[in-house]
């Protein structure tokens, strides 16, 4: 087995995405790498049907984890369709006293 098909670092590979992503806020960067490689190829083939250039393609995908990288304090989860969670609005006191 190649070093390519172990996960980094001996992390655990059921860890969530929210917690790598803390533990890469807390600096532990092989948290990133397995993020990394557990949706690169998704991202890719998503970003390929778009450009349609496997080069264009892979830049776009580095930029993208880089934008991660530069925003992993701001990071929110996504749900199975891709989508941030949605939240009820908090509720205004008019809006307490109709109901």
């Amino acid at each position: 087995m190649g070093r390519h098909d172990q996960q980094p670092d001996n992390l655990d590979p059921e860890l969530a995405d929210e917690a790598l992503m803390q533990r890469f806020r807390g600096g532990e960067a092989a948290a990133f790498r397995v993020l990394v490689k557990r949706h690169q190829d998704r991202v890719f083939d998503f970003v390929l049907r778009q450009v349609r250039s496997p080069e264009t393609a892979q830049e776009l995908v580095q930029e993208t984890f880089l934008r991660v990288v530069k925003n992993a304090d701001t990071f929110r989860r996504l749900d199975s369709q891709g989508s941030a969670p949605t939240t009820p609005p908090p509720r205004t006191s008019a809006m307490a006293n109709s109901g």
